[in-house]
């Protein structure tokens, strides 16, 4: 069997004129995406205004909701690792800087950090139980900022630049954070989407919804694709005016910097995203 998925994965990221990828899924045992053991809850009030200063508090408060790791399962094995894109019977599909801006709430516009990395990490649970244990009525603004600091590096490790070990986050993110403001004016949807399209979480056994989502997703034709969901006149007055205004820099082919990964936003490959044929 594993011979047969190692050929298999061979063979999806292949293009060919004798049949498309999705007619060859059933062939193999699926393969479900594990679940993520996540300890957060959100943010108290009192680091709101922090959280804000840093333009983390959209991320913030999407730590509390429900994966469907069996669609994301069904999705995963309709990626090309060569284009960064997600290949369907409509046409190649996949997550842009635009995407990160609207879901995340994240600056995508200014310089990615390039400092050097090491190799220690810390748990996860340690920021959890000792950094940001409860808060005081009188709490003072160091102990706030400290929280606040103890808060992100979760967001971080847990949410945002999860790895293999699903409990522990790397201390390089700490300098990051010395100062709030600076740590603000950073481009985290970029390092974000450049640490997603080489991230290769574990799998677990399960295939009953995945096989109803493979065959949802062979179905999907070029009609029954929202290709610019966020050009949507409802949306105006909604979105904050910073994400509304980054389309421009969110349709450009550019590399995606984290640290030491590099990779390419292709989206000259998925142009109807824009609005384009």
């Amino acid at each position: 069997m594993e011979q047969q998925l190692l050929g298999y994965e061979h063979e999806i990221y292949r293009l060919d004129h004798a049949e498309h990828i999705v007619g060859r899924l059933d062939r193999v045992a699926p393969q479900i995406l594990r679940t993520r053991q996540n300890l957060m809850t959100r943010p108290p009030e009192q680091i709101r205004p922090y959280l804000r200063r840093v333009e983390f508090e959209s991320i913030a408060y999407m730590v509390v909701f429900e994966h469907d790791w069996s669609l994301a399962s069904a999705l995963k094995e309709r990626w090309r690792l060569e284009s960064h894109t997600f290949y369907l019977p409509c046409g190649e599909m996949t997550i842009t800087l635009q995407d990160v801006a609207y879901q995340l709430g994240l600056r995508i516009d200014s310089d990615p950090d390039r400092q050097s990395q090491t190799k220690w990490t810390v748990k996860l649970t340690w920021f959890h139980n000792t950094v940001c244990g409860e808060l005081e009525q009188d709490v003072t603004k160091e102990r706030l900022m400290r929280y606040t600091r103890g808060y992100i590096i979760q967001l971080i490790g847990g949410i945002l630049f999860p790895d293999a070990s699903d409990s522990r986050v790397h201390i390089r993110w700490l300098l990051l954070l010395e100062d709030i403001d600076a740590c603000g004016r950073l481009s985290w949807g970029s390092a974000v989407l450049a640490w997603w399209v080489q991230y290769r979480p574990d799998n677990a056994t399960g295939e009953s919804r995945l096989r109803q989502y493979r065959r949802m997703l062979n179905g999907i034709g070029m009609l029954n694709v929202e290709w610019t969901p966020y050009a949507d006149p409802q949306l105006v007055g909604i979105v904050p005016s910073a994400i509304a205004e980054v389309d421009a820099s969110a349709a450009v082919v550019c590399p995606l910097l984290c640290f030491a990964i590099v990779e390419w936003h292709q989206v000259d490959r998925v142009v109807r995203q824009f609005g384009g044929l």
